[in-house]
């Protein structure tokens, strides 16, 4: 509710208005999830037609994957990761691992996780770490697939990625 009375003002606010008013939200819920990528979008949108970038940045990036995880809304995050520049995301090696772990610990489905992963996993700037590996492996066992994790760990391996357990 806040998030939307950050952005009913006459003229755009500040990118850090968005920034604050996610870090500042307390127990958010579904419409609260909802209002808060409404907001990204328009932010978006205006930095488009103003600047002719479409990038939230890093800091916006991280609010709104926690914002989020606080929320419970995995699905969303998962959405919102698997385009992530169609969102205007910053898509980093940290902020990717910290969506999983965010789709991950809010109950998001194994399926959801490793289907993220494999969007982002190619992503300029998004080299999978030994957090992404985490994310995804508890995710796996969660859901029985014991047996993907030593595939996975394989391939995290074979590109240079040291996983411990």
């Amino acid at each position: 509710r806040r998030i939307n009375a950050a952005f009913d003002a006459s003229s755009p606010p500040p990118l850090r208005a968005l920034v604050d008013a996610l870090d500042a939200a307390e127990e958010p819920d579904g419409a609260d999830a909802l209002a808060a990528v409404s907001a990204a979008a328009r932010f978006q949108q205006q930095r488009m037609a103003a600047h002719g970038q479409a990038s939230l940045g890093d800091d916006a990036t991280r609010a709104l994957v926690a914002f989020l995880t606080r929320a419970g809304e995995p699905k969303v995050l998962a959405r919102l990761f698997r385009d992530p520049y169609v969102y205007g995301l910053s898509p980093s090696t940290e902020r990717v691992a910290e969506a999983l772990e965010g789709i991950v610990s809010s109950g998001g489905e194994a399926e959801s996780v490793l289907a993220t992963y494999h969007r982002t996993k190619a992503l300029p700037g998004a080299r999978p770490d030994a957090r992404t590996f985490a994310a995804v492996a508890t995710a796996l066992r969660g859901a029985g697939f014991d047996g993907l994790v030593d595939g996975l760990r394989e391939e995290f391996e074979a590109n240079g990625v040291g996983v411990a357990e």
